[in-house]
């Protein structure tokens, strides 16, 4: 087959089968998909922040944000605050948010671990150092 000889189908279909590995982990283990858990650690590592920044940062469109803020927000993950601007929704990550952002770590480490068993150390560097210049020449602001 054709494709399977293109360097982008196998790139895609690479990251389709990791995401939908963890994804089926993560929502069986904490009952959270992957795009809130990189909500929960981008509040962790940056702090409170709009709902809207967070959207921007993660490349998420407005209602699939919204979506997976409230979901946060029903399992108490993150607290959502209008504060004095009622148009712009403040989102902090609770301590039971936290909790899971840990947990949900560790399950990703270990996924990228057992997936990266199969390629020496050298090759890693290689690939990581191939896909950066690959992501750098593409997207601004990218280190």
């Amino acid at each position: 087959m054709e494709l399977n000889n293109k360097l982008f189908y196998q790139i895609s279909l690479l990251h389709r089968v990791f995401r939908r590995d963890a994804q089926n982990i993560l929502t069986n283990e904490l009952n959270v998909t992957l795009e809130m858990l990189s909500i929960l650690q981008i509040l962790s590592e940056s702090g409170a922040m709009p709902q809207q920044q967070l959207a921007d940062l993660l490349f998420i469109e407005k209602s699939s944000m919204k979506r997976n803020i409230d979901k946060l927000v029903a399992r108490e993950y993150v607290v959502a605050d209008y504060g004095l601007e009622k148009n712009r929704k403040i989102i902090t990550i609770s301590d039971k948010g936290n909790q899971v952002r840990m947990r949900g770590k560790q399950i990703m480490l270990q996924q990228e671990s057992s997936w990266l068993q199969h390629l020496p150390e050298e090759e890693q560097q290689s690939l990581m150092a191939s896909i950066s210049t690959l992501v750098k020449g593409q997207i601004d602001g990218f280190n």
